[in-house]
């Protein structure tokens, strides 16, 4: 598994010469390619190179997963998610192209350096122009382009889902508690999602940058805004904090040093004593 060389190798001599004993009289090779063809000269070319070395499948987290069987074809794999709907049709493969991560690693172990990740993307923009994609997929993405496309809807629905998130979640963020909410539940039935801050980094931008404009018309200094971490301190609130730790851990190592170190002098001197005594 994983060869730089496919297993399915035929080598063929020909027919039998003059002389020969053995081999055919005539030889006919008739090319049963299954559609194959149909992918000459397009998009998914390159996935005509697959050697079937099954590298992509070791690697791929989905496959690990849900193992060959789950992709109801006899290619399983990211080389399956590629070449199925094309031998098939999307309507008969449903779904397939949407079981991947595209995270790449298929790509990356390929000896034939076939672009799998990308080829399936393809996918699911030909799915979605043909209108095979399902109805809700195309009401969500359609909703979310319209949010993210909008600068006033966008700020407006972060705002509210960063209020409800605060109320739901818990330490910061939302726990299997919420697996009931459409669309998230998919990620918080088995992980907790951190919540969305209350206070965006555009605001604060937005009001530095007022604060620096009437600072400016005043003639009065203009503070540096430091910068913060992720809970919120400065750097160097973060560096004091950290080498306060640090401080603590070399005091408790110098009082557990000097106990060791008085135990040990007990000890001598307790030997001492008794080897007097036995003089």
């Amino acid at each position: 598994v994983g060869a730089k060389m496919t297993s399915s190798l035929t080598l063929n001599t020909g027919k039998r010469h003059e002389g020969e004993a053995d081999g055919p009289v005539h030889m006919h090779i008739v090319m049963v390619n299954n559609g194959r063809s149909k992918m000459l000269g397009g998009t998914y070319q390159k996935m005509l190179r697959c050697i079937r070395c099954g590298a992509c499948m070791n690697i791929c987290p989905v496959y690990r997963q849900i193992t060959g069987h789950g992709y109801g074809s006899i290619y399983p794999g990211p080389m399956g998610i590629v070449l199925t709907p094309q031998l098939q049709g999307y309507k008969e493969t449903g779904e397939l192209p949407y079981a991947c991560s595209l995270c790449g690693g298929c790509a990356s172990v390929c000896p034939m350096k076939i672009p799998i990740n990308s080829l399936i993307l393809s996918e699911r923009y030909d799915m979605v122009q043909e209108g095979d994609a399902s109805g809700l997929d195309n009401f969500l993405y359609k909703t979310a382009g319209k949010i993210l496309g909008n600068t006033k809807k966008y700020n407006s629905v972060t705002k509210k889902a960063a209020r409800i998130m605060q109320k739901k979640g818990k330490d910061g963020r939302l726990e299997s508690d919420t697996a009931w909410v459409p669309v998230l539940k998919g990620w918080t039935q088995t992980r907790d999602l951190r919540n969305v801050q209350k206070v965006k980094f555009r605001d604060q931008f937005a009001a530095y940058e007022a604060q620096k404009g009437t600072q400016q018309a005043s003639g009065a200094q203009v503070p540096t805004a430091a910068p913060t971490t992720s809970r919120g301190q400065t750097p160097s609130a973060s560096k004091e904090a950290v080498a306060g730790k640090h401080a603590k851990v070399a005091a408790s190592n110098d009082t557990s040093n000097a106990a060791t170190h008085n135990a040990n002098a007990n000890v001598r001197n307790g030997a001492n004593t008794n080897a007097k005594d036995g003089e």
